[in-house]
């Protein structure tokens, strides 16, 4: 019996085993298309959860569109009833560009940021994070968070233009009577 035949099994055994790990590790990732509800002149927004089945890091995918120059802002809440079930965030990405994190004083798991340059088109928001508190990669775990993406309009309509010019008009006509009176 040769060396390579007596290894073979412990060779193939070894390959499954990695195998089955990548698998593991590429299903904490997830990717969604999202449809965002609304209008230009007030906003879009969508929800929508994830839930990680086994402790371990993960990198989840959003893709949507803006339509229109918006603003860009997010939440993202864990929803674990215990700290093993906890998700923590550890970086926001829109389209390549890190998005600072800011955690909610006094909460659990409550994260929220912004993009305060306007964009649009096509947007994909990646959210890394580690899902399953202080459990070991691989543990089972049921770790859910929930997210909210809204996109505010970055340019007033043209009603808001109309409303502060009239208000000028208006402080204009006021000050004018003011200096008829006082001559």
């Amino acid at each position: 019996m040769s060396l390579t035949s007596r290894f073979a099994p412990a060779i193939a055994a070894v390959a499954l085993a990695l195998a089955a790990t990548t698998a593991g590790a590429a299903s904490q990732n997830q990717s969604q298309n999202l449809t965002l509800v609304g209008s230009p002149s007030t906003g879009y927004t969508a929800a929508t959860s994830n839930t990680h089945l086994e402790a371990g890091s993960f990198e989840d995918s959003f893709h949507f569109k803006a339509s229109s120059a918006s603003l860009f802002e997010f939440s993202l809440v864990t929803m674990g009833a215990s700290a093993d079930q906890q998700i923590t965030f550890s970086s926001v990405w829109l389209n390549g560009t890190q998005l600072s994190l800011t955690a909610v004083p006094g909460s659990t798991g409550v994260t929220y940021g912004n993009l305060s340059t306007p964009l649009s088109g096509d947007l994909v928001l990646t959210v890394k994070g580690y899902a399953g508190g202080t459990l070991g990669a691989g543990s089972p775990v049921a770790a859910t968070y929930s997210s909210t993406f809204n996109l505010a309009p970055a340019v007033p309509e043209p009603q808001s233009y109309a409303l502060f010019i009239a208000g000028l008009g208006l402080m204009a006509l006021m000050l004018n009577r003011r200096r008829k009176q006082n001559t």
